[in-house]
């Protein structure tokens, strides 16, 4: 039961954010709150416009939960995470100019002028709207050793790969059996963790962006050539699918896409747009326009 200490500390903390003045480390520090509540009063005092803090963020998470409840750990590290996405965006604005209407030459000048912000777990990525920073892949590793349990599958699997920049600016940047590998692993994930909140909120919607690119393509990644006709590694995909994953829930579908395309020459066509349609992956089947 959370003691009238614990329920004042929140409240202050609750009022306090709202006036975005920093809780005091001395409250962060108070030893008779529970650990998360200490953890997330200890975020509020660090500046999210400082990359330092990313690395104190995770140090501290380390530090207090290596040994914690595995529901404590659980907690904190969505603290942690949501503190690190936080910083990662404000950098982004603040250091690259992410989102503002800037020239590619001003753009290079602004990530040349970031210097080496590895060291405090951001990558440079790019998309359509400019740079921007993207959480580091050994910083989350670190974080997610300390999670144990289903939480803890979680933790390790989007730090090892499911935060991967699979799709940028509608394109795909891995080859198509890699994606349907990833298929394969994130519906494997999902039927072995189904009491996890994080299977409904993250691993399904991934799991159908992914299966819904894998059926009809992007518009930087073409599911058909200019003519209709099938990309050679993605129909070698399918029939991979057919042959290694009899186990999947989706292999019925995928035999069916395959049986129309089979019975179409591998070309784009109604049937296949009305399958998917009555599949509930409709929408536009991406295939190289003429120019």
């Amino acid at each position: 039961m959370i003691t009238l200490r614990c329920r004042l500390a929140v409240s202050f903390f609750v009022l306090i954010a709202g006036m975005n003045v920093p809780p005091t480390r001395c409250l962060a520090e108070d030893s008779t709150l529970p650990p998360v509540i200490q953890y997330s009063l200890f975020l509020g005092t660090l500046d999210r416009l400082e990359p330092q803090s990313i690395t104190v963020a995770l140090e501290e998470y380390i530090g207090r939960f290596s040994d914690a409840e595995e529901k404590d750990a659980a907690e904190a590290h969505r603290l942690f995470r949501a503190f690190y996405s936080e910083t990662a965006h404000r950098l982004s604005e603040s250091v690259l100019g992410y989102g503002e209407m800037l020239s590619g030459k001003d753009l290079d000048k602004r990530k040349t002028g970031a210097g080496d912000y590895r060291r405090y777990g951001l990558s440079i990525c790019a998309d359509e709207v400019g740079y921007f920073f993207k959480e580091d892949k050994m910083f989350l590793i670190r974080a997610a050793a300390v999670t144990t349990g289903d939480y803890g599958d979680y933790a390790r699997y989007m730090a090892e790969e499911g935060d991967d920049r699979v799709f940028v600016e509608g394109g795909l940047t891995i080859p198509w059996d890699s994606l349907r590998l990833r298929i394969i692993n994130l519906e494997a994930f999902a039927r072995t963790h189904p009491g996890l909140s994080e299977t409904d909120s993250v691993i399904r919607p991934m799991l159908k962006r992914c299966l819904a690119f894998y059926l009809r393509g992007g518009i930087n990644t073409h599911a058909y050539d200019r003519a209709g006709a099938i990309d050679p590694e993605l129909h070698a995909s399918y029939e991979r699918f057919l042959e290694d994953n009899r186990e999947s829930s989706y292999h019925n579908l995928i035999g069916r896409v395959y049986d129309v395309l089979e019975k179409n020459g591998f070309m784009k066509c109604d049937e296949l747009a009305a399958l998917l349609e009555s599949e509930e992956m409709g929408g536009m089947i991406h295939y190289q326009p003429m120019y």
